[in-house]
């Protein structure tokens, strides 16, 4: 989307989006895309994100004019990347299939 881009450093000039445990969840400040979705990107080494270092980015985006209730949403990805042994499993996968599996096994609980 025009704009996209702009708008997620907007939301980090406001408050970085690096939590600790190696994540950072940017996001538009305001809501653009046709559909609410995540893109994953997982670093071969740790960056330094203001104070924190970074190895996990997950973009989180989410549909303009959604009414839904996402708090399912945040609590699930809330509760891998609050987790240390997860987020690490998740650095050390090394496919995509191999991610998801990791992925749907520490969310199935």
């Amino acid at each position: 989307e025009d704009g996209i881009i702009d708008s997620i450093f907007e939301r980090e000039a406001i408050s970085p989006t690096c939590f600790g445990n190696l994540v950072a969840i940017p996001h538009p400040l305001i809501p653009q895309t046709e559909s609410t979705f995540w893109a994953v990107c997982t670093l071969k080494k740790p960056i330094d994100w203001e104070n924190k270092r970074v190895q996990f980015v997950c973009l989180l985006c989410v549909e303009k004019e959604n009414k839904a209730d996402l708090q399912s949403m945040y609590k699930l990805l809330g509760s891998i990347l609050d987790d240390p042994a997860a987020v690490s499993q998740l650095l050390k996968s090394r496919t995509y299939k191999e991610f998801l599996e990791i992925f749907r096994k520490k969310t199935i609980r």
